[in-house]
């Protein structure tokens, strides 16, 4: 959600993390094409501690988005910012939400293969890397 008024913000931001519905909220809103995106900022900046309850339909919805994505062209070896910042709220919220418990390996996985491709995406990458389990760890 955009607004500009900072001390708004905070409070909206405030009223919303008190809820007691919150997780299932942003389940339905990971569902919702329109609100979609918003419900994966507030995870990704703003949810105060985001675990594995929303796991399931952010899995859904980040593999939506991946699918959506056309073939790469060959002669693009870059991101556009508009592009990279959408992207980067996915990354953001996947990050917090594997931190928190839930388990979107799969997920980030792909995710990385795809973002691999580009010159401008390795800070993605290697958000991607630092979530996921070592592959050696006991």
């Amino acid at each position: 959600m955009y607004i500009s008024n900072e001390e708004l913000r905070k409070e909206c931001h405030a009223i919303i993390a008190g809820r007691a519905d919150r997780d299932e909220k942003l389940v339905e809103c990971l569902g919702n094409e329109t609100l979609a995106s918003d419900a994966t900022r507030y995870i990704g900046q703003f949810h105060p501690a985001p675990g594995p309850a929303p796991a399931l339909a952010f899995a859904r919805r980040a593999d939506l988005v991946l699918s959506r994505i056309g073939e790469v062209n060959p002669d693009s070896n870059q991101i556009s910012e508009r592009s990279y910042a959408d992207i980067q709220d996915i990354i953001h919220a996947a990050t917090r939400i594997q931190k928190g418990g839930g388990d979107l390996t799969p997920q980030m996985e792909r995710w990385r293969s795809y973002l691999k491709r580009f010159k401008n995406t390795g800070e993605l990458v290697t958000q991607i890397d630092q979530a996921l389990p070592r592959p050696n760890a006991r």
